[in-house]
């Protein structure tokens, strides 16, 4: 038996595995270093906030504690959040005066991981907003070091796990929802 064959075989299944993109379909392999590294690398004009700074700040904070920004979807909203924070929608026009904030004003903007957040408050930047940041780990981070979680005045432990693909993020014990009864992953 000559090993031609098998060869020609193993060739061909590999190339159709790169023209057609399963190669390549399956997700790197998720740790909140290469998340935030990921972010870093491609958000390196917006500034970061750590969770510990953020707990003080907003503790301390007075009449300049930032104006905290959601911008994850409703559905993750509702379950929990910062307190007090302000839901957006994370596609919404953004110009001088939006929602009444001064240009001036300190706002932190967060999501599950980090993604959305930084990209909205890029878009804050340049909308003329010079004191905006983004929470570094957003809320799975908060969740997963304990630190406060509201739902409305009430205080919750649980957080929406966003998919089953960044959900993994999010330690067990906080997570609303099994990773299994959430859609399919968006990457």
């Amino acid at each position: 038996m000559s090993e031609k064959p098998f060869l020609v075989r193993s060739l061909s299944v590999f190339a159709l595995l790169l023209i057609t993109g399963c190669a390549n379909s399956l997700p790197p392999e998720l740790t909140w270093e290469k998340v935030l590294y990921a972010i870093r690398e491609k958000f390196p004009d917006v500034a970061s906030v750590s969770t510990e700074k953020l707990e003080r700040w907003i503790t301390v904070g007075g009449d300049y504690a930032p104006v905290l920004l959601d911008v994850r979807t409703v559905d993750e909203y509702e379950v929990s959040h910062l307190y007090h924070a302000w839901r957006v929608s994370p596609n919404e026009k953004i110009r001088l005066g939006y929602r009444g904030l001064k240009r001036e004003q300190p706002i932190v903007v967060y999501d599950s991981v980090g993604f959305r957040a930084a990209s909205f408050a890029r878009r804050l930047q340049q909308a003329g907003f010079w004191q905006v940041c983004y929470l570094e780990g957003s809320i799975f981070k908060w969740a997963n070091e304990g630190r406060a979680l509201y739902k409305g005045e009430k205080r919750v432990t649980m957080v929406h796990p966003c998919d089953s693909y960044w959900g993994k993020l999010l330690n067990p014990e906080h997570r609303a929802l099994s990773l299994v009864d959430l859609g399919e992953p968006v990457y």
